[in-house]
């Protein structure tokens, strides 16, 4: 076990590293390039975005609002119907009675 431990030890002391090797390191890295996800680009895509998804919330909400006041117009008008139906059924059985039966 202690040559292991001693070529283990020896493979992993710190040694400083050869003239130039930051310089061949840097080298090989590849230079940045300007993307549109990179900086200005990347937020004004989020403000549209955020924009887009307001207006489409608001305007959501307001057809939803419309259909919704709209059902009511709708429940109203037949309430209104039923009403305008049931008098006019009773006017008629009273003149159907005053005349005799002939209109």
């Amino acid at each position: 076990m202690n040559r292991f431990e001693d070529d283990l030890r020896t493979a992993l002391m710190r040694r400083e590293p050869l003239p130039g090797f930051a310089d061949r390191v840097m080298a090989r890295i590849p230079e940045r390039r300007q993307t549109w996800f990179s900086g200005t680009w990347m937020s004004a895509a989020a403000a549209v975005l955020i924009s887009v998804l307001g207006v489409g919330s608001w305007e959501y909400t307001r057809a939803r609002q419309q259909r919704v006041e709209a059902e009511q117009a709708k429940a109203k008008l037949i309430q209104a119907l039923v009403v305008t139906s049931s008098k006019l059924q009773a006017t008629k059985a009273k003149l159907l009675r005053q005349t005799g039966g002939l209109l």
